[in-house]
């Protein structure tokens, strides 16, 4: 990979960091799925790992950090985001990357279900977040 590619990365990655992470959603309906990733980030901390809708999380200490920063608010609330990420990560071999290792498989399963449930939707905030950071690793 050469160092523009790197650059174009980088820089695609903050966008996103810095599109989901900054805006914290304030509605009702947020506060069941909120719940449920406080939950899941709170057992992640307490017994050192997580598996999410069958996906080992592998960001240990950022994603907590992240969650907790937003109060367990759901960081993907924008559906371009989602679709830029997804899309981010099914191109991956254009930069020599593997999608799978970036959950791509299960990211489309999750947004093709369309789940309204809390849990879904808090297992597929959590599963985009940690695409993001190995993305960005």
């Amino acid at each position: 990979m050469n160092n523009i590619t790197k650059k174009i990365i980088a820089i695609k990655i903050f966008i996103l960091f810095f599109s989901i992470f900054t805006a914290i959603p304030l509605t009702a309906e947020s506060a069941s799925i909120n719940d449920h990733i406080r939950q899941k980030i709170e057992s992640f901390r307490t017994d050192g790992y997580l598996t999410v809708a069958g996906v080992e999380i592998a960001s240990k200490r950022v994603l907590p950090s992240l969650y907790e920063q937003r109060s367990y608010h759901a960081a993907w609330t924008n559906p371009e985001r989602v679709d830029d990420l997804i899309q981010m990560v099914g191109r991956a071999e254009e930069e020599g990357l593997l999608p799978r290792d970036y959950h791509y498989n299960k990211l489309v399963q999750l947004h093709n279900g369309n789940s309204s449930d809390a849990n879904d939707i808090a297992n597929f905030d959590i599963i985009l977040t940690d695409s993001l950071i190995r993305y960005g690793y």
